[in-house]
Parts: structure tokens; sequence; C-alpha cells
């Protein structure tokens, strides 16, 4: 069924209750009847405002917290230790990143050679697996980089380009 005819007969349903309460009212038969439906149509509307305040508070509340999401992209520094082929994390804002957002969803992708690399949750870049879901602290200890290999480290949720390194 089309959603506007079911709209539509569900407008006409509510008409058709409202026009019957005040034709019942209109002819003094139940006045009680009426003041009950009014306080129940109060009550619904009350519920629904009470829904739509708590949907505000809590868009309000979640763009209060420094976590990094969508396309925001952080600033991170690292030092490169080419004789362990790691990256050090020296610092990291805002202090809320993640390296992903959830297992399958990596925010910084090391790109080299055509081939993309995230961290994993044992620190290592890798091609596949589960990513690690940790906040990016200072002193974080990234490995598993290739000799020589040079890296373009992207924020994927915007494509944004953090820096180039080579190990």
């Amino acid at each position: 069924m089309d959603s506007f005819y079911i709209f539509g007969w569900n407008c006409l349903t509510i008409l058709a209750i409202i026009f019957r309460a005040v034709s019942y009212w209109g002819t003094l038969k139940d006045v009680f009847g009426l003041v009950g439906f009014i306080l129940g149509l109060i009550t619904i509307i009350l519920i629904i405002v009470t829904f739509i305040i708590a949907a505000g508070v809590y868009v309000y509340v979640s763009n209060l917290t420094d976590e990094t999401t969508g396309s925001s992209a952080p600033t991170l520094v690292w030092n490169i230790d080419s004789a362990n082929y790691q990256l050090t994390i020296t610092m990291c804002s805002p202090s809320g990143t993640r390296y992903a957002d959830d297992s399958y969803t990596a925010n910084i992708i090391f790109k080299t050679g055509g081939f993309e690399y995230y961290v994993g949750v044992d620190y290592n870049v890798i091609s596949y697996g589960v990513a690690n879901q940790e906040y990016i602290m200072a002193g974080d200890q990234i490995g598993g980089f290739i000799d020589g290999g040079t890296y373009t480290v992207v924020w994927y949720p915007n494509n944004e380009v953090l820096g180039v390194f080579t190990t």
C-alpha cells in the first residue's frame, strides 16, 4: 500500500473520532466523556513533546563529548624508529580519538604501494582482521612496517592525509 494512502486514512480516522466526540458533547449527553477524551489527547501530546525534548538533549550532550567522529580529522604527531620499523605517537588532538570506530571500520589507514593497512589489536599494522578500537594515546607504539617503505597516513572517514613517513 502507498504510505500516503495509509497516512490519509489515519488522518481521516483521527478527524472522525474528534468530530464524533465534539458532536457527542454538543448533544450534552456526556460532558465527562469529552473531558476524558481531551485529557487523553493532552497526555499523548505531552508524551510526544517529552520524546522530542529527550532527543534534543541527547544530540546536545553527544556533541559535548571530546571524541572525534565523522569527518573531523585529528592532529597527530609521531616519531619514526627506523631501526625497529615502528611509529610512536607523541601527540593526538583531540584526546578522544580512536584507531577504529568498530572492529571493521578503521579511522586511520596507512597506505603504501597500493595497499591499505590499519592498526590491529596488537598495535601492529594489518591488512585484514580485527581493528584496534582503543583511544590513540601519546606513547603508543605501532609496529609491523616494512623496511624502506613510504607510508601515507590517512584519516579514513574523510580521506584527509595526515602525513607521510618512511621507515
